[in-house]
């Protein structure tokens, strides 16, 4: 089976633009529509978003659920953020009989953050 995890650039408005940003509606739609149609696991992070709550929805088998994490600005400072975390039914599947071997170190499971420190 197949485990995608997407951490696409989250749809909201930001002080500073990355070198390739996709920050327009459109592209989100699009990625969110073949996320719907994937008969794989996935797993999705970003920020609280109704377009995102209206496409990944519990009729359609995702799941929702919020994680409080810190993120370090472009200044250097940290904030304090709440993530989203969409997971569809293949992956909800998945995890109920215990078909995803996903092993988190100490730190990840301390910090409650899965990417590196940057």
């Amino acid at each position: 089976a197949t485990l995608v995890y997407l951490d696409p650039p989250y749809l909201m408005k930001r002080s500073h633009k990355y070198n390739h940003d996709v920050n327009y509606e459109e592209f989100h739609k699009e990625l969110l529509e073949i996320c719907n149609k994937a008969k794989c696991m996935i797993v999705l992070s970003g920020y609280q978003s109704d377009l995102y709550d209206i496409t990944l929805s519990e009729k359609d088998g995702w799941v929702k659920s919020t994680l409080k994490t810190t993120t370090r600005g472009t200044n250097g400072e940290d904030n304090q953020r709440q993530e989203i975390i969409w997971q569809n039914k293949y992956a909800i599947d998945a995890i109920r009989n215990g078909n995803v071997p996903i092993n988190l170190s100490a730190s990840e499971i301390k910090n409650r953050k899965f990417n590196p420190e940057r």
